[in-house]
This record gives C-alpha cells, sequence and structure tokens, in this order.
C-alpha cells in the first residue's frame, strides 16, 4: 500500500480506510489455528441469535466476524472438495512435513512426531480422518448453517472421510495378515488409488486395533491447538498456503 501505484484504499477517506485496513488485517489473523475452536463458537451464538440472516442488515461488528468465518473456512476448504483433489493436496502437504522432520532431525531439533511416517498411506489416511473429523467438520457444519447453499461441500466432506477409510482399512488389513504370518516387512512405493494389495505399509508402533468404520472417539479431547496433531494447517501461515 505504500506504493501508490498499489495503493486501492488511496481514494478513500481517512477513517474508511482505517476501518477496511482492519479488517483485511483481522481476517488473515483469523486463519491462525489458534483462533479455530473459539471462531466456531462465535459463528454458532451468531446463528443462534440470527435464524434468518439478512446480510444487509449486519451490525458493522459482525460485519467483522463473518468476514473473518469466511477467510478461515475458505483456508480449510481443500477437505471439501471431490476426493481426488483432496487427496492430491494432502499427499503434498504430507511431503512437506516429511521433508520438516528430515530438517529437524539433520538440525537436531526435536521431532514433530505427528508429522512423522506419513509416506505411508495408512498413517496419511489416519492423519487425514482425525483432521477432517474433529477440526474442518465442525466449522463446515456451523457454516452450512450461515450459507444453506454450501451443503453439497459438507457432503463431500463426509465423502472424503469414507474414502480415507477405506485406504486405512486396506492398509490395517494387509499389515495385520502379515504380522500374523512371516512378519512385516516394510517396503517404498505403492499407491493409494491402487486396488491390489498396498507395497507401502504402516510402521507396526502406528498401528491399533482400527473398526471397520473409523469414527471420532466420544471421549476425544476437542479442544482445538492443544491437540498437537490438529493445528498441523496452522504451520503454513509461517510459509505459504498449501
Amino acid at each position: 500500500l505504500k506504493d501508490p501505484k498499489c495503493n486501492i484504499l488511496s481514494k478513500l477517506s481517512g477513517p474508511l480506510r482505517k476501518q477496511i485496513r482492519v479488517t483485511i488485517i483481522n481476517a488473515i489473523l483469523a486463519t491462525d489455528m489458534t483462533r479455530h475452536f473459539p471462531l466456531i463458537q462465535k459463528l454458532s451464538a451468531f446463528i443462534d441469535n440470527n435464524p434468518k440472516v439478512d446480510f444487509k442488515k449486519v451490525a458493522d461488528d459482525d460485519k467483522v466476524l463473518l468476514t473473518e468465518i469466511l477467510v478461515h473456512t475458505a483456508d480449510l476448504s481443500n477437505p471439501t472438495k471431490t476426493f481426488p483433489l483432496t487427496q492430491k493436496w494432502g499427499k503434498l502437504i504430507s511431503q512437506e512435513f516429511t521433508n520438516q522432520v528430515k530438517h529437524e532431525e539433520k538440525l537436531g531439533l526435536p521431532i514433530t512426531e505427528f508429522m512423522t511416517g506419513l509416506q505411508h498411506p495408512g498413517k496419511r489416511a489416519d492423519q487425514e480422518i482425525k483432521f477432517i473429523s474433529y477440526v474442518v467438520r465442525p466449522l463446515w457444519v456451523q457454516f452450512t448453517r450461515l450459507i444453506p447453499e454450501s451443503v453439497p461441500f459438507l457432503k463431500n466432506l463426509d465423502h472424503n472421510v469414507e474414502e480415507y477409510n477405506r485406504i486405512l482399512n486396506k492398509h490395517t488389513f494387509v499389515l495385520a495378515r502379515l504380522k500374523s504370518t512371516e512378519g512385516v516387512q516394510e517396503s517404498e512405493g505403492g499407491s493409494e488409488d491402487d486396488s491390489s494389495e498396498p507395497q507401502e505399509l504402516m510402521r507396526p508402533e502406528t498401528i491399533q486395533n482400527v473398526p471397520n468404520k473409523r469414527k471420532p472417539s466420544p471421549d476425544t479431547n476437542f479442544n482445538g491447538s492443544n491437540h498437537k496433531g490438529f493445528t498441523r494447517r496452522s504451520k503454513k501461515h509461517n510459509t505459504t498456503k498449501h
């Protein structure tokens, strides 16, 4: 904005220019995952108090809140895309996390545990299920209350969880069978989309008894940023958005 050629606010009055600048800054800061769950609570309360929202009559303070919600929801929209696109971006962020772990090891820094083992399809699927179920879905449930036309995106999200469950169950089953016979031998390669038995297996220490349908446990601690596995998307705000 210091460059006259780029200052889109130059024609506005001082107070209005300041108001717009503050709104933009707040919207960007709202993408910080430490604010994720408080934003969901605020959105839920706003909808409860305004069951039929008239966006033309929204108070100024609520306009700021809705702007923050719109930007944050867009920031967490990847899991609401069609599965091939969701899976593509999921693999890219997993590669970014894997690279970070390599740098942590090289520099002798503490390893970010939830970023390990993501070269294995089963581990990636498990992480995606948790992230979508505990973090992304609660936001989108409230967002569809605000904008009902967005319901198809929520349906995509639920379908993607089913697809990741299929991948997780396939790899868990194969690993369990190998453990019961000749032991586990990890190998490189394999594909999540391959209908044949996977060559890439989860590490034994990551395997637990996984039911046919992976769902959030009712006693899961759902407090947002305190869960080390659920703040992973906030990493990108220190670098770039995936």
